[in-house]
């Protein structure tokens, strides 16, 4: 089986399933209304974390990077990811903000 793949590969190059994941994401996200100084005391929390120890052992251990996005850049990015990814979402049947 072959996929798609990005990074060391050069976009849009075929590779196997051995191919390394590039890219992963985890986000903490908060329901639509909920009021800027709870965003702001969530992501300072959350920031704050991601400079423990813990936090990095962890990364170590999955051998994963870390890379911080506060409220607004995260949203930018997403909404670029969904402008370049939307309609396979939308055929996925992945919900997006732009589908709802």
């Amino acid at each position: 089986m072959h996929y798609l793949c990005q990074g060391e590969h050069g976009q849009g190059d075929l590779c196997d399933i051995r191919c390394r994941i590039d890219h992963a994401l985890s986000v903490i996200v908060a329901p639509k209304g909920t009021p800027k100084e709870i965003v702001v005391k969530l992501d300072t929390a959350f920031h704050k974390a991601m400079d423990t120890p813990d936090f990095q052992e962890t990364l170590d251990r999955l051998v994963a990077t870390k890379g911080y996005r506060g409220p607004e850049e995260l949203d930018a990015y997403l909404q670029g990811v969904i402008a370049n990814f939307g309609n396979v979402l939308d055929q996925l049947g992945i919900p997006t903000a732009k589908s709802q």
